[in-house]
């Protein structure tokens, strides 16, 4: 998923707990406005431009694809491990 921004190692369930966190997240810090204004302009576009409306709103919640993929949270574990971190 290019779009997203996802790395070629991003699995299906690490690209959907982004996609739902971004909503999740817009909604918990109370921009409920901000996320109904977004999907009204979802009307009659097509999926890319839907899902880059997505990644800028979730640009502007501080939500990061990078931040949901396992594989890259593994490679940093050994870098924590080493560092005394748990």
């Amino acid at each position: 998923m290019n779009i997203l921004g996802a790395s070629p190692s991003a699995r299906t369930g690490d690209i959907l707990f982004y996609l739902a966190d971004t909503i999740a997240i817009t909604v918990q810090y109370a921009n409920r406005t901000g996320l109904c204004n977004m999907l009204d302009g979802f009307q009659n576009k097509a999926l890319n431009e839907q899902l880059q409306m997505l990644v800028e709103h979730a640009k502007d919640a501080t939500v990061k694809i990078e931040d949901y993929d396992r594989s890259k949270m593994l490679s940093n574990l050994s870098t924590a491990e080493d560092n005394g971190i748990r």
